[in-house]
């Protein structure tokens, strides 16, 4: 939520009616400074060991909190198929 520009104060409303707990501002952007690296390992990770036949690739829009306005995005989604698994192999917004 927050890496689509969802306000920390609205995540943490979010979290407290999922978990029903109370989290601090900066305990929210704790965790999304973890989740930054995390998806930044995800997006650099090596995906050329497994062979993928079919690839469907889809977009969806967003919206999305950007220099002070709400805007839609473009969210691409490729998603890797073969024999024994279904994968997302890539999501890129624009």
């Amino acid at each position: 939520m927050y890496v689509h520009g969802v306000q920390v104060r609205k995540v943490s409303k979010v979290k407290q009616n999922m978990y029903g707990k109370k989290y601090s501002k900066s305990f929210v952007l704790s965790l999304t400074k973890e989740l930054d690296e995390e998806v930044k390992l995800w997006r650099n990770r090596d995906i050329s060991a497994t062979k993928y036949p079919y690839i469907i690739v889809d977009v969806v829009y967003i919206k999305v909190r950007e220099n002070n306005r709400v805007v839609s995005k473009a969210c691409h989604i490729a998603i890797g198929i073969n024999e024994r698994l279904c994968k997302i192999l890539c999501i890129e917004t624009s």
